[in-house]
Formats: structure tokens, sequence, C-alpha cells
């Protein structure tokens, strides 16, 4: 089989290696679609140090058919379709490294609904390597314990701020406002449902003022003694920007919450008075679990939102290198797949 070696900057390389032996209580993995995640990409353009090392797989979003069992696995079957958690697999340090671009996967100690879920048949392959990511989004909103009545906001239309949008939407939100930068992306909201509001140009105050304008005629205001602010329950910080904590600590109403979903690269600071004051609860989301898996495969079998179209490209594994490129080039593409021929 080809397996898939992550090595620096720009580099991979493929080696040719035996198909994996499932011991007793493992199955083999018969990949057939694997995305490309905002980590590889990261990986890839500047060097390893996003979870991924030099001499070790490289994908963690996929899906695929069991093509071996292990002896002792009971409730995984030969020829199920499937995707993968790779945190309860590998560990949230190695999940970036499970393999998921190689043509089979080992995973270790298989046992179904914790780190094998089934794939309905209506949810295709390329769709179902959609779950790792979907559930990132998942999580944050069910972190910020975000149900049919909230009032949500997005930071980032990327692939997991879509998705948060689409989770929410699948929740039975009204209109959930997707802030960001990029007009394509903002056209890709307003198709699936969602609010756009384009930030772009606008800085420090100028950029609070205009967002709290917006968000005051879209969900309306309540009084504080800061002021008028928006009637937001919920904002989801997805898009990486360090920006943005400064500007939901001006506006966020009494009780408000805040997820920490993406990765921050800077330390930030803030006026603690404004905590208090609000009594705003901060909080930060890591990874997924189990029921928002569960929430995720049941949202993408009901295709209750388009959320599948965030799929734009997808290339054979022998095209590897083109599709990196593809996936970093964030003005043609929004998730890229990679494809397994039988």
């Amino acid at each position: 089989m080809k397996v898939v070696l992550y090595q620096d900057e720009k580099s991979i390389k493929f080696e040719d290696r035996p198909i994996p032996t499932a011991g007793p209580k493992d199955v083999v993995i018969k990949n057939k679609a694997c995305g490309i995640c905002g980590s590889d990409t990261s990986a890839w353009k500047y060097g390893e140090g996003f979870g991924l090392w030099a001499d070790k797989e490289i994908g963690h979003e996929f899906s695929g058919i069991v093509h071996e069992v292990g002896s002792e696995v009971k409730d995984v079957k030969l020829g199920m379709r499937v995707t993968i958690n790779p945190v309860a697999t590998f560990g949230a340090m190695l999940s970036m490294s499970a393999g998921g671009m190689s043509q089979y996967i080992l995973v270790p100690e298989a046992k179904l609904n914790y780190n094998v879920y089934e794939l309905p048949e209506n949810i295709s392959f390329e769709e179902g390597a959609l779950m790792e990511c979907l559930s990132v989004s998942t999580h944050g909103l069910n972190t910020g314990g975000v149900t049919a009545a909230s009032k949500v906001v997005i930071f980032g239309a990327g692939a997991i701020g879509l998705g948060a949008m689409a989770g929410a939407l699948n929740k039975g939100c009204k209109k959930p406002v997707v802030v960001d930068i990029a007009a394509d992306r903002l056209k890709t909201v307003e198709k699936l449902g969602g609010t756009p509001f384009n930030i772009a140009g606008k800085e420090g105050n100028e950029a609070k003022d205009a967002l709290k304008e917006f968000l005051i005629g879209h969900f309306g205001k309540i009084e504080h003694r800061r002021g008028d602010l928006p009637d937001v329950d919920v904002w989801c910080e997805m898009s990486g920007a360090q920006q943005v904590f400064d500007q939901v600590m001006t506006l966020i109403k009494p009780l408000g919450v805040y997820v920490q979903t993406s990765v921050a690269k800077d330390p930030v600071t803030f006026w603690l008075a404004s905590l208090m004051s609000t009594e705003a609860i901060l909080k930060g989301a890591m990874a997924y679990n189990h029921d928002d898996i569960v929430e995720v495969l049941d949202h993408l079998s009901k295709k209750k939102t388009g959320i599948a179209s965030m799929i734009t490209h997808t290339y054979p594994q022998s095209k590897l290198e083109e599709a990196f490129e593809m996936a970093c080039d964030t003005s043609q593409s929004m998730k890229v797949m990679i494809t397994h021929a039988d």
C-alpha cells in the first residue's frame, strides 16, 4: 500500500509498505476519503510544529470500509462503512498523524461508537470524512450551550465556522451571524442560510461600532450601564483572529457566553471590569466527544443543511501535492478531499 509521510515545509513522501495486520482487538480500515485540515495546511506552509512531525503519517479526517477485524472485536463488522474518531484512537497529540491519507489504517482497540462510527448508507465517504471537522464545530456550539432559542454569532467563515453555522441551523437557531473579511466565503454563508457580516477594512473602535450596530439591528438590544448591547447569547470564536476577544468583551451582554475554539497564537489582555460587570461566561472548546459525533452524523444523514457543499475539490492520492496547494488557496477552496480508488 502507499503510505503518505509528512516531511517538512511543502514536503511529503510516499512509501510502499505492507497492509497492516489487525491484532485481536484491532481493525484495519481501507481508506476511501480524507479531508485536508487547517493543521495540515499550516504544517505544509510553515513546517512541523502543528501536531505533525517528520516521517509521521498525515491525515485525520477520514472514512472508509472495514477491511479486517480482530478476533476479539465484536461490534465492528467486515465491510462496514465507517468514519473514525482519531482523538479516541490515537490521543489528542497523535491524532494529526492518524494516517488518513494513506491507503489503509490500523485502528487499535477498536470499539463501535467509541473510535469507530458506522456511516449510514445515505452519507457518502466524502461526507463521512467531514465528521471530524464538523464535530469540532458542533462541540464549540455545545460547549456554549446553544439551543434552538439561542442567538449566535460565529467569527470565521472557514470550514469550522461554516460547520458551526450549519450546526446552529441544524439545532433550529434563527439566522446565526457569521463574521469574516472574505466576501466569497460570506456568500457561502448566505447560500447555506446564515447571515453574513463583512468586517473587512475596519479595525479597532470602527470595527466594534460597525459590528455592534449590525448585531443590534439583527438580534435586538438590551440596556446596560455600559450602554445598549447586542442581544447575543453565544459568541463562537473560530477564526484565529486575535482582535475578536477584545471586540466581544466590549459587546457581550450579562451572562453572555464566549467560546474559544480556534488556536490563539498570541496572548491577549482585556479589562477585567467588563467580565465582572456582565458576569460573562468564558469557555474553551477542544476537539469533540461522542455526543457531538452522533449529532453530526444525524445532521449529515438527514440532510438538514447543505453543509456538504463545503467540499469544493477532490484529488486522488497521487496528486497530493497539488491538493495541498489548492487547500492553501482559500480564495478558491473550502474543503479539499483526498480520495482513494478501489
